[in-house]
């Protein structure tokens, strides 16, 4: 029985051996001179003999003798592809693009798919057309499509955009810019306008610096400062705005402690008017009209020196949000807000 079992494994690793050491001979599949073949989504012509085939920069070697073994012999002058726009590796935004390019000499164009993580995908694309009119005067025009595909929301919105700038020295540029979408549910297409100054410190570096005012969907017309530092590399020009990070960081919102407090009231009875103030930083105090300034009615004139007389009576201080100076101007400023809304 062992014997039987030895034999039949020799004879196997000889069968594994002879045809590991089989080679074609001749090639069987014959190509016609008309035979194309299909290579990384192009159709090529095959030439049996011998055949020097260009993919755009590579160029593939391929000699194919009829009464030899085939042996195709491949020499890469560089990678065959290389993605010419960025894609996330993450499995969570399979399919993601950004692609960018110039297709004409006035034209550029630009395509890009968002997966936002929870809420939904959505995809752009933008032409723009450039041209620098003479050394003094360049203009931009583009359009722009986005859709957003939500759980419970899809749909479309266009826009156009603009701009122009002027030189009128070498190392110094204005700039004034716009754009409109009439349908902006989501902040995709921005309509907005604006203007910068800009100075070009050295051939590569230069910053811009100037305001924008722009629409939001969910808090009507608002303005923001610019500061677009910038970097001239060989091909492009990178500038980033970082104004808005800055306004950001120092402005002051509902939520922050606020730099001056103000009410006012009238008594129905009396016609009197009385002035409250707080954050002076103190306790709150109230102002009332001692010198009789109201008595006759509320008018242009009779608020005009009331609120003078508020800004230099009320006792001020200073801390990190505000100056006494500052704060006495701004008691004078609401007293004459509040005084203007009482009239109504």
């Amino acid at each position: 029985m062992k014997s039987v079992v030895v034999f039949l494994m020799a004879l196997g690793l000889s069968c594994m051996q002879i045809f590991g050491q089989e080679s074609i001979k001749k090639d069987t599949i014959k190509l016609g001179a008309g035979l194309k073949k299909d290579v990384g989504g192009k159709f090529l012509s095959i030439n049996p003999s011998t055949d020097r085939v260009k993919i755009k920069d590579h160029e593939v070697n391929q000699e194919i003798q009829s009464d030899s073994p085939v042996d195709f012999d491949f020499r890469q002058e560089r990678p065959f592809y290389i993605p010419t726009y960025y894609v996330n590796p993450s499995p969570m935004f399979m399919g993601d693009y950004n692609a960018f390019g110039q297709f004409s000499p006035y034209f550029y164009g630009r395509g890009m798919q968002t997966t936002i993580p929870g809420i939904g995908r959505v995809n752009q694309m933008m032409f723009i057309y450039q041209r620098e009119i003479n050394d003094f005067l360049d203009i931009y025009v583009g359009v722009n499509a986005a859709k957003y595909t939500f759980p419970y929301s899809v749909g479309q919105s266009f826009g156009v955009s603009g701009g122009m700038t002027l030189h009128p020295a070498d190392d110094f540029h204005l700039t004034v810019f716009g754009a409109y979408s009439p349908d902006n549910r989501y902040n995709l297409n921005r309509t907005y306008y604006g203007a910068t100054v800009g100075y070009d410190f050295t051939n590569r570096f230069g910053v811009e610096v100037g305001v924008q005012r722009y629409y939001d969907v969910r808090q009507g017309w608002k303005t923001a400062p610019m500061v677009v530092p910038s970097y001239k590399f060989r091909k492009f020009k990178l500038g980033i705005d970082v104004g808005g990070l800055f306004y950001e960081a120092v402005r002051i919102t509902e939520t922050d402690l606020p730099v001056l407090t103000c009410s006012g009231v009238k008594f129905a009875d009396t016609g009197l008017c009385n002035i409250c103030i707080g954050a002076r930083p103190g306790k709150a105090v109230i102002v009332k009209d001692t010198h009789d300034i109201l008595s006759s009615g509320i008018s242009e004139e009779s608020i005009e020196k009331f609120a003078d007389f508020v800004e230099k009576n009320l006792p001020t201080q200073g801390n990190m949000r505000g100056s006494a100076g500052y704060r006495s101007h701004l008691a004078g400023v609401l007293t004459k807000r509040a005084l203007i809304n009482i009239n109504k």
